[in-house]
């Protein structure tokens, strides 16, 4: 986890995980991600090649720090097999505390 350009910047690591089977949510402060991985076996004419890799589910579960966007996030797969989760920062300007001027009624 990192900040580039404004961004908070997650990746992770998920290989041979299509990114249809990739679920990612915001909940109270937290990135969850969470999926499946599949066996596969190729058999290719009379050679044979066997691939396996694990199978079953996966969640993790990511502590986010505040001041972020949260329902500006974008997340992108590459091939190579990393999620890459980028949430906006919030500008400094929104934190600034604005001072409200009080008027007469009359």
């Amino acid at each position: 986890m990192y900040l580039e350009k404004g961004n908070l910047v997650v990746e992770l690591s998920i290989p041979k995980v299509k990114s249809e089977d990739v679920e990612l949510s915001v909940e109270e402060g937290r990135l969850v991600v969470s999926g499946k991985t599949e066996t596969k076996t190729e058999v290719e004419e009379e050679k044979y090649y066997r691939k396996e890799i694990q199978t079953g589910q996966f969640s993790r579960v990511i502590p986010l720090p505040t001041g972020l966007l949260l329902d500006k996030a974008e997340a992108e797969y590459s091939k190579n097999g990393i999620l890459r989760v980028l949430i906006p920062k919030e500008k400094e300007e929104s934190k600034k505390i604005k001072q409200i001027k009080v008027k007469n009624i009359k």
